[in-house]
């Protein structure tokens, strides 16, 4: 049975306790994925943020919320402001 709690909570409660929690609160798909980001030089991680970023994007037709603040998709484009960090 898998924990109902979003992703970030359980990684920030799991990483309290790692001897207890094998994947740090993470499932074990979760797990390897953090760790095969992780491995990637930091040229290959940006390429992954980039692509993560348009994904959000194109997932929003006609807006993207920006810390509260709602824009047309046309104007978020290319914004740096907008993050994908994995944990």
């Amino acid at each position: 049975m898998k924990c109902k709690v979003e992703k970030e909570v359980r990684f920030r409660i799991g990483s309290k306790y790692p001897d207890l929690l094998r994947y740090q609160g993470l499932t074990p798909q979760e797990w390897a994925g953090k760790k095969r980001f992780e491995s990637l030089p930091d040229q290959d991680k940006e390429i992954v943020r980039e692509r993560a970023r348009r994904s959000i994007l194109s997932a929003c037709e006609t807006d993207v919320n920006l810390g509260g603040v709602r824009l047309p998709t046309s104007q978020a484009k290319g914004d740096k402001n907008l993050k994908v960090e994995a944990i």
